[in-house]
Protein backbone atom coordinates (compact mmCIF):
# COMPACT_ATOMS: atom_id res chain seq x y z
CA UNK A 1 0.00 0.00 0.00
CA UNK A 2 1.04 3.42 -0.46
CA UNK A 3 -0.84 5.52 1.81
CA UNK A 4 0.42 8.79 0.42
CA UNK A 5 -1.12 8.49 -3.10
CA UNK A 6 -4.14 6.51 -1.63
CA UNK A 7 -3.31 3.44 -4.19
CA UNK A 8 -2.37 -0.79 -3.87
CA UNK A 9 0.14 -2.47 -5.74
CA UNK A 10 -0.78 -5.84 -7.16
CA UNK A 11 1.45 -9.00 -8.42
CA UNK A 12 0.29 -9.17 -12.16
CA UNK A 13 2.16 -11.62 -14.30
CA UNK A 14 5.42 -10.21 -12.22
CA UNK A 15 4.42 -6.70 -12.34
CA UNK A 16 3.05 -4.40 -9.71
CA UNK A 17 0.39 -2.47 -10.76
CA UNK A 18 -0.85 0.14 -8.53
CA UNK A 19 -4.76 0.20 -8.77
CA UNK A 20 -6.34 3.64 -7.06
CA UNK A 21 -8.15 2.54 -3.30
CA UNK A 22 -11.67 3.68 -4.72
CA UNK A 23 -11.31 0.73 -7.34
CA UNK A 24 -11.58 -1.67 -4.55
CA UNK A 25 -15.13 -2.23 -3.06
CA UNK A 26 -13.92 -4.96 -0.08
CA UNK A 27 -11.51 -7.22 1.22
CA UNK A 28 -11.67 -10.45 2.45
CA UNK A 29 -9.54 -13.66 4.06
CA UNK A 30 -9.96 -17.33 3.76
CA UNK A 31 -8.16 -20.19 4.58
CA UNK A 32 -7.66 -23.41 2.16
CA UNK A 33 -5.83 -26.41 3.13
CA UNK A 34 -2.32 -25.17 3.55
CA UNK A 35 -2.88 -21.59 2.10
CA UNK A 36 -4.61 -18.40 2.60
CA UNK A 37 -6.83 -16.51 -0.25
CA UNK A 38 -6.87 -13.11 0.22
CA UNK A 39 -10.04 -11.61 -2.43
CA UNK A 40 -10.24 -8.70 -3.49
CA UNK A 41 -14.06 -7.44 -4.69
CA UNK A 42 -13.80 -4.50 -7.17
CA UNK A 43 -16.43 -2.13 -8.46
CA UNK A 44 -17.84 -2.64 -11.94
CA UNK A 45 -21.14 -1.59 -14.01
CA UNK A 46 -24.13 -2.82 -13.36
CA UNK A 47 -27.55 -2.53 -14.28
CA UNK A 48 -29.26 -0.20 -16.22
CA UNK A 49 -27.44 2.61 -14.16
CA UNK A 50 -24.15 1.52 -14.35
CA UNK A 51 -22.59 1.45 -10.82
CA UNK A 52 -23.90 0.20 -7.41
CA UNK A 53 -25.17 3.00 -4.53
CA UNK A 54 -21.94 2.41 -2.80
CA UNK A 55 -19.79 3.22 -5.78
CA UNK A 56 -17.78 6.11 -4.75
CA UNK A 57 -17.74 9.49 -7.01
CA UNK A 58 -14.41 9.05 -8.47
CA UNK A 59 -15.47 5.33 -9.72
CA UNK A 60 -18.41 6.84 -11.03
CA UNK A 61 -17.18 9.02 -13.07
CA UNK A 62 -14.89 6.41 -14.68
CA UNK A 63 -17.95 4.10 -15.39
CA UNK A 64 -19.75 6.64 -17.27
CA UNK A 65 -16.94 7.64 -19.27
CA UNK A 66 -16.00 3.98 -20.24
CA UNK A 67 -18.85 2.35 -20.35
CA UNK A 68 -17.89 -0.37 -23.31
CA UNK A 69 -15.01 -1.30 -21.50
CA UNK A 70 -14.17 -4.74 -19.73
CA UNK A 71 -13.84 -4.66 -16.19
CA UNK A 72 -12.11 -7.28 -13.47
CA UNK A 73 -14.66 -8.38 -11.15
CA UNK A 74 -12.27 -9.63 -8.58
CA UNK A 75 -9.11 -11.01 -8.02
CA UNK A 76 -7.55 -13.86 -5.72
CA UNK A 77 -4.03 -14.28 -4.36
CA UNK A 78 -2.74 -17.25 -2.78
CA UNK A 79 0.53 -17.97 -0.06
CA UNK A 80 1.42 -19.80 2.28
CA UNK A 81 2.55 -16.91 4.76
CA UNK A 82 -0.76 -16.17 6.34
CA UNK A 83 0.85 -13.08 8.53
CA UNK A 84 1.65 -11.41 5.24
CA UNK A 85 -2.00 -11.57 3.89
CA UNK A 86 -3.12 -10.34 7.42
CA UNK A 87 -0.95 -7.71 7.63
CA UNK A 88 -1.87 -6.38 4.38
CA UNK A 89 -5.65 -6.81 4.51
CA UNK A 90 -5.17 -4.33 7.43
CA UNK A 91 -3.64 -2.10 5.64
CA UNK A 92 -6.01 -1.88 2.83
CA UNK A 93 -8.84 -1.82 5.15
CA UNK A 94 -6.88 1.50 6.86
CA UNK A 95 -6.21 2.95 3.65
CA UNK A 96 -10.31 2.64 2.54
CA UNK A 97 -10.80 4.11 6.58
CA UNK A 98 -8.55 7.26 6.09
CA UNK A 99 -10.23 7.97 2.55
CA UNK A 100 -13.64 7.44 3.53
CA UNK A 101 -13.24 10.09 6.12
CA UNK A 102 -11.14 12.68 3.98
CA UNK A 103 -14.14 12.60 1.50
CA UNK A 104 -17.23 13.03 3.94
CA UNK A 105 -14.79 16.14 5.43
CA UNK A 106 -14.39 17.45 1.83
CA UNK A 107 -18.19 16.76 1.27
CA UNK A 108 -19.00 18.52 4.86
CA UNK A 109 -16.69 21.80 3.69
CA UNK A 110 -17.84 21.76 0.03
CA UNK A 111 -20.35 24.82 0.71
CA UNK A 112 -19.13 26.35 3.69
CA UNK A 113 -17.90 30.05 3.26
CA UNK A 114 -14.93 31.37 4.48
CA UNK A 115 -16.07 34.65 6.95
CA UNK A 116 -14.63 37.37 7.55
CA UNK A 117 -12.34 38.65 10.92
CA UNK A 118 -14.78 40.13 13.76
CA UNK A 119 -14.33 43.51 14.43
CA UNK A 120 -14.30 43.56 18.19
CA UNK A 121 -16.06 47.24 20.22
CA UNK A 122 -13.26 47.91 22.14
CA UNK A 123 -14.56 51.09 22.88
CA UNK A 124 -17.89 51.98 23.65
CA UNK A 125 -20.44 49.49 25.71
CA UNK A 126 -21.88 46.28 24.03
CA UNK A 127 -25.32 44.82 24.19
CA UNK A 128 -24.80 41.29 26.37
CA UNK A 129 -26.60 38.26 27.04
CA UNK A 130 -25.49 36.35 30.18
CA UNK A 131 -25.55 32.59 31.29
CA UNK A 132 -27.02 31.41 28.28
CA UNK A 133 -26.77 28.33 26.01
CA UNK A 134 -26.00 27.81 22.05
CA UNK A 135 -27.23 24.95 19.74
CA UNK A 136 -26.11 23.25 18.12
CA UNK A 137 -23.23 22.85 20.79
CA UNK A 138 -19.38 23.60 20.20
CA UNK A 139 -18.39 20.72 22.17
CA UNK A 140 -19.87 17.28 23.65
CA UNK A 141 -22.71 18.28 26.05
CA UNK A 142 -24.21 21.79 26.72
CA UNK A 143 -22.47 24.93 26.45
CA UNK A 144 -23.25 28.18 28.72
CA UNK A 145 -21.41 31.07 28.27
CA UNK A 146 -22.42 34.42 27.34
CA UNK A 147 -23.52 36.45 23.64
CA UNK A 148 -22.05 40.20 23.22
CA UNK A 149 -22.73 42.12 19.82
CA UNK A 150 -19.56 43.75 18.45
CA UNK A 151 -19.49 46.06 15.52
CA UNK A 152 -19.95 43.48 12.75
CA UNK A 153 -21.00 40.44 14.65
CA UNK A 154 -21.62 38.27 17.33
CA UNK A 155 -19.17 36.62 20.14
CA UNK A 156 -20.17 33.83 22.06
CA UNK A 157 -17.56 32.94 24.46
CA UNK A 158 -18.26 29.93 26.51
CA UNK A 159 -17.38 29.62 30.60
CA UNK A 160 -14.30 27.50 29.10
CA UNK A 161 -12.73 30.38 27.07
CA UNK A 162 -14.28 28.73 23.73
CA UNK A 163 -14.94 31.30 20.98
CA UNK A 164 -17.79 31.17 17.95
CA UNK A 165 -18.12 34.22 15.80
CA UNK A 166 -20.86 34.77 13.57
CA UNK A 167 -21.08 38.17 11.09
CA UNK A 168 -24.83 39.97 10.68
CA UNK A 169 -23.76 40.01 7.10
CA UNK A 170 -24.41 35.99 6.74
CA UNK A 171 -27.64 36.42 8.95
CA UNK A 172 -30.70 35.51 6.76
CA UNK A 173 -33.81 35.91 9.38
CA UNK A 174 -33.60 36.88 12.49
CA UNK A 175 -35.82 35.39 15.46
CA UNK A 176 -36.93 36.40 18.53
CA UNK A 177 -39.62 33.86 20.36
CA UNK A 178 -40.63 34.83 24.16
CA UNK A 179 -41.53 32.04 26.37
CA UNK A 180 -45.59 31.80 26.28
CA UNK A 181 -46.03 28.26 27.03
CA UNK A 182 -42.37 26.74 26.08
CA UNK A 183 -39.56 26.29 28.58
CA UNK A 184 -37.07 28.30 27.07
CA UNK A 185 -36.63 31.83 25.85
CA UNK A 186 -34.79 31.65 22.32
CA UNK A 187 -33.10 33.94 19.87
CA UNK A 188 -32.59 32.22 16.65
CA UNK A 189 -30.76 32.84 13.45
CA UNK A 190 -30.92 31.35 10.21
CA UNK A 191 -28.08 31.90 8.03
CA UNK A 192 -27.22 32.03 4.04
CA UNK A 193 -24.80 30.02 3.92
CA UNK A 194 -23.94 27.59 6.49
CA UNK A 195 -21.25 27.22 8.84
CA UNK A 196 -19.69 24.20 10.59
CA UNK A 197 -19.85 24.23 14.25
CA UNK A 198 -17.78 21.24 16.21
CA UNK A 199 -18.43 18.33 13.33
CA UNK A 200 -22.21 19.41 12.20
CA UNK A 201 -22.86 21.58 9.12
CA UNK A 202 -25.99 24.02 9.54
CA UNK A 203 -27.59 26.87 8.60
CA UNK A 204 -29.12 27.73 11.76
CA UNK A 205 -27.44 28.61 15.36
CA UNK A 206 -29.52 29.12 18.28
CA UNK A 207 -28.96 30.82 21.77
CA UNK A 208 -31.56 30.23 24.86
CA UNK A 209 -31.76 30.26 28.26
CA UNK A 210 -34.34 27.81 30.41
CA UNK A 211 -36.83 29.56 32.19
CA UNK A 212 -37.71 26.15 34.38
CA UNK A 213 -36.12 22.79 34.29
CA UNK A 214 -37.50 20.18 31.60
CA UNK A 215 -38.03 17.29 34.07
CA UNK A 216 -39.06 17.30 37.86
CA UNK A 217 -37.80 14.29 40.22
CA UNK A 218 -41.14 12.12 41.03
CA UNK A 219 -39.98 11.04 44.18
CA UNK A 220 -41.63 10.82 47.20
CA UNK A 221 -40.17 14.33 49.35
CA UNK A 222 -41.18 16.08 46.31
CA UNK A 223 -45.12 15.45 46.57
CA UNK A 224 -46.88 19.10 47.28
CA UNK A 225 -50.66 19.46 47.42
CA UNK A 226 -52.09 22.20 45.52
CA UNK A 227 -52.32 24.90 48.18
CA UNK A 228 -48.54 24.20 49.51
CA UNK A 229 -47.45 27.79 50.35
CA UNK A 230 -44.04 26.49 48.56
CA UNK A 231 -45.72 25.48 45.45
CA UNK A 232 -47.63 29.16 45.03
CA UNK A 233 -43.80 30.71 45.96
CA UNK A 234 -42.02 28.45 43.18
CA UNK A 235 -45.26 29.35 40.52
CA UNK A 236 -44.60 32.94 41.45
CA UNK A 237 -41.14 32.61 40.78
CA UNK A 238 -41.34 31.22 37.92
CA UNK A 239 -43.82 33.78 36.37
CA UNK A 240 -41.28 36.68 37.74
CA UNK A 241 -38.44 34.61 35.89
CA UNK A 242 -40.55 34.46 32.87
CA UNK A 243 -41.20 37.99 32.03
CA UNK A 244 -37.70 39.03 33.25
CA UNK A 245 -35.52 37.18 30.78
CA UNK A 246 -38.20 37.69 27.71
CA UNK A 247 -37.87 41.50 28.79
CA UNK A 248 -34.07 40.91 28.68
CA UNK A 249 -33.99 38.97 25.40
CA UNK A 250 -36.42 41.88 23.89
CA UNK A 251 -34.02 44.88 25.19
CA UNK A 252 -31.04 42.42 23.67
CA UNK A 253 -32.73 42.13 20.36
CA UNK A 254 -33.43 45.91 20.13
CA UNK A 255 -29.87 47.37 21.39
CA UNK A 256 -28.32 44.60 18.84
CA UNK A 257 -30.70 46.60 15.93
CA UNK A 258 -29.55 50.14 16.99
CA UNK A 259 -25.88 48.41 16.79
CA UNK A 260 -26.18 47.37 13.64
CA UNK A 261 -27.58 50.48 12.27
CA UNK A 262 -25.03 52.89 13.83
CA UNK A 263 -22.22 50.66 11.61
CA UNK A 264 -24.39 50.42 8.32
CA UNK A 265 -24.58 46.60 8.74
CA UNK A 266 -27.59 44.50 7.84
CA UNK A 267 -29.01 41.86 9.73
CA UNK A 268 -31.94 39.57 8.79
CA UNK A 269 -34.72 40.81 6.66
CA UNK A 270 -34.94 44.77 6.35
CA UNK A 271 -32.77 45.13 9.67
CA UNK A 272 -35.71 43.79 12.43
CA UNK A 273 -36.41 40.59 13.60
CA UNK A 274 -39.11 38.51 13.20
CA UNK A 275 -41.61 36.80 16.33
CA UNK A 276 -43.86 33.51 15.22
CA UNK A 277 -47.57 33.82 15.65
CA UNK A 278 -48.54 31.65 17.84
CA UNK A 279 -52.24 32.17 17.09
CA UNK A 280 -51.88 30.91 13.50
CA UNK A 281 -49.76 27.37 15.32
CA UNK A 282 -50.53 24.30 13.81
CA UNK A 283 -49.52 20.73 14.51
CA UNK A 284 -47.43 18.78 12.00
CA UNK A 285 -44.54 16.34 11.65
CA UNK A 286 -41.71 17.90 9.57
CA UNK A 287 -39.33 15.02 11.02
CA UNK A 288 -39.90 12.48 13.26
CA UNK A 289 -42.09 13.71 16.07
CA UNK A 290 -45.24 15.96 15.76
CA UNK A 291 -44.41 19.68 16.63
CA UNK A 292 -45.71 23.15 16.42
CA UNK A 293 -45.66 25.12 13.06
CA UNK A 294 -45.66 28.71 13.71
CA UNK A 295 -45.63 31.10 10.80
CA UNK A 296 -43.78 34.69 10.78
CA UNK A 297 -43.72 36.99 8.47
CA UNK A 298 -41.36 36.01 6.34
CA UNK A 299 -40.75 31.91 7.03
CA UNK A 300 -42.38 28.81 8.29
CA UNK A 301 -40.92 27.62 11.51
CA UNK A 302 -40.34 25.18 14.32
CA UNK A 303 -37.30 26.56 17.12
CA UNK A 304 -38.23 24.84 20.24
CA UNK A 305 -37.51 21.07 18.83
CA UNK A 306 -34.84 19.80 17.25
CA UNK A 307 -34.05 19.77 14.71
CA UNK A 308 -34.93 22.77 13.53
CA UNK A 309 -37.52 23.47 10.82
CA UNK A 310 -36.99 26.62 9.08
CA UNK A 311 -38.62 27.03 5.33
CA UNK A 312 -38.32 30.63 4.27
CA UNK A 313 -41.10 31.43 1.61
CA UNK A 314 -38.95 33.32 -0.92
CA UNK A 315 -37.30 30.35 -1.46
CA UNK A 316 -40.21 28.37 -1.97
CA UNK A 317 -41.84 27.58 -5.71
CA UNK A 318 -44.83 25.89 -5.23
CA UNK A 319 -46.59 24.17 -2.13
CA UNK A 320 -48.94 20.93 -2.56
CA UNK A 321 -51.29 19.25 -0.29
CA UNK A 322 -51.65 15.84 -0.35
CA UNK A 323 -54.38 13.14 1.34
CA UNK A 324 -56.96 16.25 1.01
CA UNK A 325 -60.04 13.78 0.62
CA UNK A 326 -61.66 14.80 4.10
CA UNK A 327 -64.10 12.35 4.03
CA UNK A 328 -61.48 9.90 4.76
CA UNK A 329 -58.67 11.20 6.42
CA UNK A 330 -58.68 13.72 9.22
CA UNK A 331 -55.08 15.11 8.62
CA UNK A 332 -53.52 16.19 5.28
CA UNK A 333 -49.53 16.37 4.11
CA UNK A 334 -47.80 19.45 2.93
CA UNK A 335 -45.49 19.33 0.73
CA UNK A 336 -42.47 22.53 -0.27
CA UNK A 337 -41.19 22.30 -3.72
CA UNK A 338 -37.91 24.71 -3.18
CA UNK A 339 -36.86 26.59 -6.59
CA UNK A 340 -33.56 25.07 -5.67
CA UNK A 341 -35.11 21.83 -6.65
CA UNK A 342 -35.95 22.46 -9.72
CA UNK A 343 -32.02 22.89 -10.68
CA UNK A 344 -30.66 20.44 -13.29
CA UNK A 345 -28.23 18.98 -11.29
CA UNK A 346 -30.40 18.45 -7.52
CA UNK A 347 -31.06 15.67 -6.31
CA UNK A 348 -32.69 16.49 -3.05
CA UNK A 349 -36.62 15.81 -2.39
CA UNK A 350 -38.92 18.23 -1.47
CA UNK A 351 -39.79 18.83 2.26
CA UNK A 352 -42.64 17.24 3.62
CA UNK A 353 -44.93 18.07 6.89
CA UNK A 354 -47.32 15.16 7.20
CA UNK A 355 -50.36 14.68 9.94
CA UNK A 356 -51.33 18.35 9.73
CA UNK A 357 -55.06 18.38 11.65
CA UNK A 358 -58.18 19.20 8.72
CA UNK A 359 -59.45 21.83 10.50
CA UNK A 360 -56.40 23.95 9.70
CA UNK A 361 -56.54 24.24 6.23
CA UNK A 362 -58.47 26.99 5.41
CA UNK A 363 -55.80 28.74 7.86
CA UNK A 364 -53.22 27.40 5.66
CA UNK A 365 -54.72 28.68 2.66
CA UNK A 366 -55.38 32.15 3.99
CA UNK A 367 -51.75 32.22 5.26
CA UNK A 368 -50.77 31.39 1.73
CA UNK A 369 -52.59 34.18 0.02
CA UNK A 370 -51.55 36.79 1.97
CA UNK A 371 -48.14 35.69 1.02
CA UNK A 372 -49.22 36.38 -2.92
CA UNK A 373 -46.27 34.95 -4.44
CA UNK A 374 -46.43 31.03 -3.71
CA UNK A 375 -48.53 29.47 -6.05
CA UNK A 376 -50.95 25.50 -4.12
CA UNK A 377 -52.43 22.89 -5.58
CA UNK A 378 -54.35 19.92 -3.80
CA UNK A 379 -54.30 16.68 -4.24
CA UNK A 380 -56.00 13.15 -2.71
CA UNK A 381 -53.30 10.83 -3.31
CA UNK A 382 -49.62 10.84 -2.27
CA UNK A 383 -46.86 11.27 -5.03
CA UNK A 384 -43.28 9.76 -5.48
CA UNK A 385 -41.66 13.03 -5.27
CA UNK A 386 -38.50 11.79 -6.67
CA UNK A 387 -39.72 10.89 -9.55
CA UNK A 388 -42.65 13.76 -10.53
CA UNK A 389 -38.95 16.63 -10.06
CA UNK A 390 -37.45 14.31 -12.33
CA UNK A 391 -39.87 14.53 -14.94
CA UNK A 392 -40.36 18.38 -13.89
CA UNK A 393 -37.01 19.40 -14.41
CA UNK A 394 -37.08 16.87 -17.96
CA UNK A 395 -39.87 19.31 -19.31
CA UNK A 396 -37.54 22.81 -18.43
CA UNK A 397 -35.10 21.81 -19.93
CA UNK A 398 -36.82 20.97 -22.89
CA UNK A 399 -39.09 24.32 -22.16
CA UNK A 400 -42.23 23.22 -22.33
CA UNK A 401 -43.01 23.41 -18.25
CA UNK A 402 -45.31 26.44 -18.51
CA UNK A 403 -46.96 25.45 -22.16
CA UNK A 404 -50.18 23.55 -22.35
CA UNK A 405 -48.66 21.81 -25.62
CA UNK A 406 -45.96 18.72 -25.62
CA UNK A 407 -43.32 18.11 -27.92
CA UNK A 408 -45.42 15.75 -29.82
CA UNK A 409 -48.28 18.42 -29.89
CA UNK A 410 -50.60 16.96 -27.50
CA UNK A 411 -52.42 19.19 -24.55
CA UNK A 412 -51.34 19.19 -21.21
CA UNK A 413 -51.76 20.45 -17.58
CA UNK A 414 -49.51 23.88 -17.63
CA UNK A 415 -47.35 24.17 -14.77
CA UNK A 416 -47.80 22.61 -11.84
CA UNK A 417 -51.28 21.86 -12.74
CA UNK A 418 -51.12 18.28 -13.57
CA UNK A 419 -50.60 17.96 -9.74
CA UNK A 420 -54.45 18.38 -9.39
CA UNK A 421 -55.24 16.96 -13.03
CA UNK A 422 -55.60 13.41 -11.86
CA UNK A 423 -57.41 14.32 -8.82
CA UNK A 424 -59.87 16.35 -10.86
CA UNK A 425 -60.45 13.60 -13.33
CA UNK A 426 -60.96 10.95 -10.63
CA UNK A 427 -64.02 13.64 -8.77
CA UNK A 428 -65.58 13.78 -12.23
CA UNK A 429 -65.71 10.31 -13.31
CA UNK A 430 -67.13 8.81 -9.97
CA UNK A 431 -70.37 11.15 -11.10
CA UNK A 432 -70.19 10.16 -14.17
CA UNK A 433 -70.47 5.97 -12.98
CA UNK A 434 -73.09 6.83 -10.89
CA UNK A 435 -75.54 8.46 -13.35
CA UNK A 436 -74.84 5.60 -15.49
CA UNK A 437 -75.53 2.61 -12.20
CA UNK A 438 -78.29 4.83 -11.60
CA UNK A 439 -79.57 4.79 -15.32
CA UNK A 440 -78.86 1.27 -15.40
CA UNK A 441 -80.63 0.74 -11.79
CA UNK A 442 -83.94 2.26 -13.04
CA UNK A 443 -83.52 0.28 -16.58
CA UNK A 444 -83.45 -2.54 -14.71
CA UNK A 445 -86.37 -1.70 -11.97
CA UNK A 446 -88.49 -0.75 -14.86
CA UNK A 447 -87.97 -4.37 -16.72
CA UNK A 448 -88.59 -6.46 -13.02
CA UNK A 449 -91.67 -4.14 -12.35
CA UNK A 450 -92.91 -4.90 -15.63
CA UNK A 451 -92.27 -8.93 -15.48
CA UNK A 452 -93.85 -8.92 -12.09
CA UNK A 453 -96.78 -7.27 -12.94
CA UNK A 454 -96.77 -9.59 -16.06
CA UNK A 455 -96.96 -12.24 -13.32
CA UNK A 456 -99.27 -11.28 -11.22
CA UNK A 457 -101.56 -10.34 -14.04
CA UNK A 458 -101.07 -14.19 -15.61
CA UNK A 459 -101.57 -15.49 -11.97
CA UNK A 460 -104.38 -13.28 -11.19
CA UNK A 461 -106.34 -15.34 -14.42
CA UNK A 462 -105.67 -18.58 -13.21
CA UNK A 463 -107.07 -17.92 -10.03
CA UNK A 464 -110.90 -18.63 -9.05
CA UNK A 465 -112.32 -18.02 -5.77
CA UNK A 466 -113.85 -20.46 -3.39
CA UNK A 467 -116.63 -20.08 -0.95
CA UNK A 468 -115.34 -22.67 1.44
CA UNK A 469 -112.49 -19.76 1.75
CA UNK A 470 -114.73 -18.00 4.34
CA UNK A 471 -115.38 -20.65 6.72
CA UNK A 472 -112.12 -21.76 6.45
CA UNK A 473 -110.92 -18.44 7.92
CA UNK A 474 -113.59 -18.61 10.47
CA UNK A 475 -112.77 -21.53 11.75
CA UNK A 476 -108.74 -21.35 12.08
CA UNK A 477 -109.51 -18.18 14.03
CA UNK A 478 -111.96 -19.79 16.58
CA UNK A 479 -109.41 -22.42 17.07
CA UNK A 480 -106.47 -19.98 17.78
CA UNK A 481 -108.77 -18.33 20.59
CA UNK A 482 -109.74 -21.77 22.11
CA UNK A 483 -105.93 -22.45 22.22
CA UNK A 484 -104.71 -19.31 23.74
CA UNK A 485 -107.76 -19.10 26.64
CA UNK A 486 -106.64 -22.76 27.41
CA UNK A 487 -102.98 -21.65 27.77
CA UNK A 488 -103.94 -18.12 30.01
CA UNK A 489 -105.78 -20.87 32.23
CA UNK A 490 -102.87 -23.37 32.42
CA UNK A 491 -100.69 -20.05 33.10
CA UNK A 492 -102.86 -19.06 35.99
CA UNK A 493 -103.18 -22.53 37.74
CA UNK A 494 -99.43 -22.73 37.49
CA UNK A 495 -98.93 -19.81 39.63
CA UNK A 496 -101.67 -20.92 42.56
CA UNK A 497 -99.79 -23.20 43.25
CA UNK A 498 -96.46 -21.72 43.09
CA UNK A 499 -97.97 -19.36 45.47
CA UNK A 500 -98.88 -21.85 47.69
CA UNK A 501 -96.22 -24.05 47.83
CA UNK A 502 -93.95 -21.15 47.87
CA UNK A 503 -93.95 -20.85 51.89
CA UNK A 504 -93.65 -24.95 52.46
CA UNK A 505 -90.28 -24.68 50.55
CA UNK A 506 -89.38 -21.47 52.86
CA UNK A 507 -90.01 -23.43 55.83
CA UNK A 508 -87.49 -26.60 54.54
CA UNK A 509 -84.96 -24.34 53.47
CA UNK A 510 -85.34 -23.05 57.36
CA UNK A 511 -85.29 -26.72 58.86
Amino acid sequence: CDPERECVFLPIFGYHVPFHISVIKSVSKSDEEHYTVLRLNLFYPTGNVGYARDTPKEMRAVLEKYKGFNYVKEMSFRSRDAHNLNHQMRLIKELQKRVKQRQKKEEIEAGLVEQEDLILNRTGRKPTLLDISMRPSIRKGKCVGRLSAHVNGFRFRTNRGEVFDLLYSNIKHFFFQPCEKELIVLIHFHLHNPMLIGRTKTRDVQFYAEVVEGSTALDSSSKRGMYDPDEIDEEHRERQLRKKLNQAFKSFCNQVLQVVENNSMTIGQGNEYDIPYRALGFNGVPNKEMVLLQPTVYCLVNLTETPFFVVSMDEVEHIHFERTDFRVSKTFDMVFIMKTHLLPDCEDIPKRVQSIPVDKFDTIKEWIHEKGDVTFTKGTTPLNWKMVMIGVREELEAGIFWKNMDQDGEPKPIGWHFLSAEDEQEEEDPSADEGSQYEESSAESEESEDYSMDEISDESEGFEPSESDGDDWDALHAEAAKSDKQKMRKEVEREAREGTKSPQRKRRKRR
